[in-house]
């Protein structure tokens, strides 16, 4: 299945588990989130809030929820279902390129190139 419709470029993928849905990042002129049904190649919903690239996405396992982090220095939160964006972490001063969900708790934890990584 290939899947098209951003006019940018794609820096992250991941999958939404038991779900059909997968989540993209990209960069250039969107600086988007886009959910995406992997079995048919729909594009869902397109989440837009950050100001630049978006380097990281992650699902937060058994929830709605999935995270984005970007060369904005922001972690984000949202609801995939709805499209609301839930919180806005800071605390980086350099390009978050990687965030994940920490199984079986409730935290999320962001690397970024200023050589840190929060929790």
């Amino acid at each position: 299945m290939n899947m098209s419709g951003n006019s940018s470029f794609f820096y992250s993928v991941a999958s939404i588990p038991n779900t059909d849905y997968i989540v993209s990042g990209s960069g250039g002129i969107e600086k988007s989130i886009k959910i995406w049904n992997y079995k048919s190649g729909e594009l869902l919903r397109t989440l837009n809030g950050h100001s630049a690239d978006v380097y990281s996405v992650a699902s937060i396992p058994n929830t709605y929820y999935i995270v984005s982090g970007s060369a904005d220095t922001t972690v984000k939160i949202w609801n995939y279902m709805n499209g609301e964006l839930v919180n806005t972490l800071s605390g980086h001063n350099d390009i978050v390129r990687s965030v994940a969900s920490i199984a079986n708790t409730n935290y999320i934890v962001s690397g970024s190139r200023d050589k840190t990584i929060n929790i």
